[in-house]
């Protein structure tokens, strides 16, 4: 036994001693007779890869790290010295790969940066250009979520729903999207690989997640992504949150204006309909997204009969452009195939067991759990013998009141448990094990877990409102919010009466038959084809209007809690979205040196005005020139040098022949140039506080309209 130990530690000795010498062959042999007895020595294979590798043996060398790899999958070693041997092969798909692969073990800046230089080499390999019909869903929203959290929303879950079943379709041209890098700021758009995505969602709807490893996956997706071009004959699908920054209409009017149509999928209009539910700064983004939103869609669809009527009303009390909208029902499941199982959560695992009624959903005023805790107080008070109840979601908006209740009471004496961040199959679990569920709340869009109740068989207890008949059908209990005491009869009934709690549950079983994910695909896609069908081409763009004597203050638009007077019909913001960061409380910087400011005047062709344009430096600006032009003319001293401060510049002259009005912005000197770690990536140096004009031959608007400027 002495003899074979020493023999083995002899052949690792001699293929170092040759390694050392140069001797490749010779340390490939001494190191292969060593890995015929330790073959996990996942060292020894590094060093077959780089004798291999030496001696031009490329494919023997890739095997051997590739062994190595198999053995120790998180030792980053392997995987450098791969992705290197693949990069020297001007291999640059599978390098990029294994950079990528890298990068997830060991996220360093130096790996980084090469894994961004393969990629660039891929992206430019493997760009495409979507062809006529193509339809191209935007999954930012998706990727925004995850980033942040573990679990999905219901909006998450339905662009997952919807992008699995486009993706079954055979005959449907689908590309999924998310946003790239702009470049000569202008946006672009990365397509990401089917199987990437259907990872994603497979990963988030599973038994555990880890937030790690779900990011470390979204950035995978994003790494193996190819840039796409789209333009006329294509659609863009914006399934998710249209008012997020990076998933607004900013990101897609430069494809609208390249003849692609619009078409979203509007879960509600909540934040406009309801703000006093929601925070501010969510309504104020919504309100101006969806202005901006409606203004450039070309159709809509949406997730309930009642979504569709609250939109259409919306649209006509403002006195907004209607456009041709369509339902599609979402589904009652809450699992795709992917995380159809179930399992226990360790954080109610002193629940087990024990009666209960589940409430699943984010935890905010709207949703009226308030309502539900003071029904329970009541029933205690009473001498009812409540089973407990279990609040499954993150705290929102508007819950103070609740949250003081329960901190009063605690929580009910431990009648509530509150927890947040399940997986999908632990979500299966509270929901199959609940006595009954309930979903109180004062308004939905749709109202998924009612649905996901129904599903699981489960009795649901709803409040008679908005979309939520739709979901529950004659199969839910219903409540009215203002009638508390007759909310009591109907949760009694279903606590203490086991014959109606079980009639209820076998109604459910022997008549409910649930829309599964297949169903709502399958309906979208086919809604979608049928509006396609009839479409004429998008129609051109035209520009905003600015009314003469009104001063356009970008900062306002931020501000505001209620929209600005006939903003819906005159979405003001849009003139900034091609040239402009989105706006800040004083105003909105300019995208690199140059760009332009467009709008409509309701004045005849060629007449005169007069231009008011107040800029301001970034502090590095200061000293530098600027110059800014009316439809290409400048006036008699075309270029100013910024002072801190507003800048006031006068231009003067003709509108164009359809009343237009170009104002463009040059800027000569320092642009803030990020560096590829700044969270901050934003180029500029010259920003607009506001604009305004008047007739030249209307002396009192002009008046006032300087005043205004000057001393307002």
């Amino acid at each position: 036994m002495k003899f074979l130990f020493g023999s083995k530690q002899t052949h690792r000795r001699i293929g170092n001693a040759h390694r050392n010498a140069a001797e490749w062959a010779l340390a490939v042999t001494a190191y292969r007779r060593h890995l015929d007895d330790k073959p996990l020595d996942h060292a020894i294979w590094v060093q077959v890869g780089h004798a291999e590798k030496e001696q031009g043996n490329f494919a023997e060398a890739e095997a051997a790290y590739r062994r190595a790899i198999k053995i120790v999958p998180k030792d980053a070693d392997p995987r450098l010295h791969l992705a290197h041997l693949l990069k020297t092969q001007a291999r640059f798909d599978d390098a990029a790969e294994a950079f990528v692969s890298l990068y997830q073990v060991a996220p360093s800046p130096e790996n980084l940066a090469e894994l961004n230089h393969m990629i660039g080499l891929r992206r430019r390999r493997h760009e495409r250009v979507a062809a006529e019909g193509a339809i191209l869903f935007s999954m930012q929203d998706i990727f925004n979520m995850f980033a942040v959290h573990a679990t999905a929303t219901g909006i998450q879950r339905v662009q997952a729903g919807v992008a699995l079943a486009a993706m079954a379709d055979p005959t449907f041209d689908s590309h999924f999207i998310i946003n790239g890098e702009y470049q000569n700021e202008v946006p672009t758009f990365l397509r990401l690989e089917d199987d990437d995505l259907r990872d994603i969602i497979a990963y988030a709807s599973g038994k555990t997640i880890d937030h790690d490893i779900l990011k470390q996956k979204l950035a995978a997706a994003r790494f193996r992504a190819v840039p796409i071009t789209f333009g006329a004959g294509s659609t863009v699908v914006i399934l998710g949150a249209f008012w997020g920054i990076g998933n607004g209409i900013d990101q897609y009017l430069y494809p609208r204006r390249r003849g692609a149509r619009i078409v979203p999928f509007i879960h509600d209009i909540i934040p406009v309909t309801h703000p006093e539910y929601c925070d501010a700064n969510l309504t104020n983004f919504f309100w101006r997204g969806l202005a901006e939103l409606l203004h450039s869609a070309d159709y809509a669809l949406t997730n309930s009969d009642f979504t569709q009527a609250e939109l259409k009303r919306f649209i006509a009390e403002h006195g907004g452009r209607q456009i041709p909208m369509q339902t599609v029902p979402l589904a009652h499941s809450m699992a795709h195939p992917e995380g159809a199982a179930a399992v226990w959560p360790r954080a109610l695992a002193k629940l087990k067991r024990r009666r209960y009624v589940a409430y699943v959903s984010t935890i905010e005023g709207r949703k009226n759990h308030l309502f539900v805790v003071q029904a329970w107080q009541q029933m205690i008070a009473r001498g009812v013998d409540v089973p407990d109840l279990v609040f499954v979601g993150r705290e929102g908006w508007k819950v103070d009141p609740l949250m003081d209740l329960l901190a009063s009471t605690d929580n009910l004496g431990g009648r509530i448990h509150i927890v947040h961040g399940l997986s999908d199959a632990e979500l299966n679990g509270v929901y199959a094990d609940a006595m009954f569920t309930l979903f109180t709340s004062v308004v939905e869009g749709w109202g998924l877990p009612v649905g996901e109740s129904l599903a699981h068989g489960v009795p649901c207890v709803v409040t008679r409102t908005a979309s939520l008949p739709e979901v529950g059908g004659d199969f839910a209990d219903y409540v009215e919010t203002g009638d508390q005491e007759a909310a009591i009869g109907v949760l009694r009934r279903l606590i203490e009466d086991g014959s109606y709690l079980e009639a209820r549950r076998r109604n459910i079983r022997e008549n409910f038959v649930a829309r599964t994910w297949d169903d709502v695909g399958r309906d979208f896609v086919t809604k979608l084809r049928g509006m396609l069908a009839v479409a004429p081409s998008p129609s051109i763009l035209p520009p905003v209007t600015l009314p003469e004597g009104t001063i356009f203050r970008p900062g306002e638009i931020t501000k505001r809690v209620k929209p600005l007077p006939g903003y819906l019909t005159n979405p003001l913001g849009l003139a900034l979205i091609d040239s402009f960061y989105e706006p800040e409380p004083w105003g909105a910087w300019l995208r690199g040196a140059s760009g332009e400011f467009a709008f409509l005047t309701k004045a005849e062709a060629g007449t005169e005005i007069v231009v008011l344009v107040s800029v301001r430096p970034a502090p590095w600006a200061i000293g530098a020139r600027c110059a800014l032009k009316l439809n290409g003319r400048g006036g008699s001293h075309p270029w100013m040098t910024l002072t801190s401060g507003p800048n006031l510049v006068r231009l003067k002259g003709r509108v164009d022949q359809a009343g237009g009005c170009t104002i463009t912005f040059h800027y000569d000197g320092h642009v803030r140039q990020p560096s590829a770690t700044e969270p901050d990536r934003r180029r500029f140096a010259l920003g607009l506080n506001a604009i305004g004009y008047a007739l030249s031959e209307d002396a009192a608007v002009r008046s006032e309209l300087r005043e205004e400027f000057v001393f307002g």
